[in-house]
């Protein structure tokens, strides 16, 4: 079994009034591109996904795309975020 472990996305974060969301797009296109090259089985996201306690809909969004381009590709992922865990499967 094949798995990608990837930890602390922290989506939404910021540096000053700098935002860093065109950066975190590529880091998450890099992450498809990632589990499609290596054909993996299961992606596995530990540690903090958001920046902050109320991300930003721009980070949730992003969020979302990711997980559900994932998901059309058939790679089950599992997230921990908050001590919920998650496992998502999307049709």
């Amino acid at each position: 079994m094949k798995i990608l472990h990837t930890a602390d996305w922290h989506l939404g974060k910021r540096l000053d009034s700098f935002s860093r969301v065109d950066e975190q797009l590529l880091v998450m296109e890099e992450i498809i591109q990632l589990a499609d090259q290596q054909e993996v089985d299961l992606v596995l996201i530990a540690g903090d996904l958001f920046d902050t306690f109320n991300p930003g809909v721009e980070a949730i969004e992003l969020f979302y795309k990711t997980i559900k381009r994932l998901a059309k590709k058939w790679y089950p992922t599992y997230y921990r975020h908050r001590r919920k865990p998650r496992f998502t499967q999307f049709d």
